[in-house]
């Protein structure tokens, strides 16, 4: 009761207006006078035509009782040219000293990149805290050059962001990118996803406090990576592509996960990863004989998982990796296709038979085999020699 009798009776209005979605705090305005403006101090503003579509989508599918069909598009457009418009006219009226966050959520583009360039310069204006741009279709947005010296953000700021997701972005020219992280200067979680690289021939990830970082190689991949993260301790890496020159400093690394459709360029790779005390490695519908090769020695490694699907000539590389791994402990491999089943049996048979030391074996077999020959599989494996008594046989 102490902090409510605080507030003035407007404050303690727009303080509740504040947990409602904007949309709802918009129609409040026709209530009387008193209201006609308060949703105008709110300090947390979302607009999101998705949900607004739907609700329309939705009623028109109730009244169209005649069986007409009802012309999506069309009302998806007009609900997008209706949000624009309204946020031209208000957002510059919005009287909050503090925007403590904006969310845009569209899931059509009719908006121009200077639109959503303005909408964000006005918000960072306001000692922007938090920011969500979400778009579900192509958009080459645009973003204020204030947004990357912005310190009253928080979450999705740069001087104080910790976690920065990028997908499906299309940088603007060749700096973008190096200029955006080069101003997160405490950034812990980087993720690179799906993104379209035109203009970007060189990506330059240097953040001493990044401690995770995700990244896809793809088929319109850069020429060149560095990776200069000195505290990183978790990578992941999509690879549908090989970059021409890949410099990588990771010394602390301790988990890595790597999914490929290719071999070439990953032997380039787990060179940089032989820190790691945890590696993922999943091959896909390529020989994974052209992947190891000789002075790799994974001297930390004690969990290996190991995933083929589709892929030939994959059994030295696994007793290569195996080789490798002077301290494994734990072993996970998954095969899959027409193929593997002979193959993965005799390895696993293999594995057990000469690893000492082990302690598990998870073993999942493919799911697409006949029920009856799977556990006949299963009971092959059981009944093999361990050099391991102490092995932990587990199927999945």
């Amino acid at each position: 009761m102490d902090k409510i009798s605080g507030f003035s009776d407007d404050e303690l209005l727009v303080k509740i207006l504040s947990f409602l979605p904007t949309k709802v705090a918009v129609s409040t305005s026709i209530l009387s006078k008193q209201w006609k403006f308060l949703w105008m101090r709110v300090p947390k503003l979302e607009y999101d035509d998705v949900s607004i579509y739907t609700k329309r989508i939705k009623t028109q599918r109730m009244l169209s009782k005649d069986g007409n069909s009802i012309n999506e598009s069309l009302l998806m457009s007009e609900e997008s040219q209706r949000m624009q418009s309204f946020i031209n006219k208000n957002l510059p009226l919005h009287s909050s000293p503090v925007i403590e966050s904006l969310c845009l959520r569209f899931s059509t583009a009719p908006f121009q990149p200077q639109d959503v360039k303005w909408w964000v310069e006005i918000a960072v204006s306001r000692s922007l805290q938090e920011l969500n741009l979400n778009y579900l279709v192509p958009c080459n947005a645009l973003l204020p050059s204030s947004l990357y010296t912005c310190k009253s953000l928080f979450l999705a700021g740069l001087p104080s962001l910790k976690t920065l997701h990028l997908e499906r972005v299309v940088y603007a020219d060749e700096e973008s990118l190096q200029r955006l992280l080069s101003n997160c200067s405490v950034l812990e979680d980087l993720v690179l996803k799906r993104c379209a690289y035109q203009n970007v021939k060189k990506v330059v990830v240097i953040i001493p406090s990044l401690l995770s970082l995700s990244l896809e190689i793809s088929k319109f991949a850069p020429e060149a990576y560095v990776i200069d993260t000195p505290s990183l301790k978790y990578f992941k890496a999509t690879h549908r592509d090989t970059p021409s020159c890949l410099i990588v400093n990771m010394p602390k690394l301790e988990e890595v996960e790597i999914t490929t459709g290719l071999s070439s360029g990953i032997k380039n790779l787990l060179e940089h990863v032989i820190s790691a005390k945890r590696l993922s490695l999943c091959i896909i519908d390529q020989s994974a004989e052209a992947v190891y090769g000789d002075g790799i020695v994974f001297k930390e490694l004690e969990h290996l998982k190991f995933c083929i699907v589709n892929a030939y000539r994959w059994s030295k590389l696994l007793l290569w990796l195996l080789k490798a791994s002077p301290k494994l402990r734990d072993l996970e491999f998954d095969w899959s296709g027409d193929h593997a089943s002979v193959e993965g049996k005799y390895i696993a048979t293999h594995i057990l038979r000469i690893s000492c030391q082990l302690k598990t074996a998870t073993i999942s077999i493919g799911q697409g085999l006949d029920p009856q020959k799977k556990l006949e599989m299963e009971l092959e494996v059981k009944d093999c020699f361990r050099a391991s008594p102490s092995c932990n046989l587990v199927f999945e």
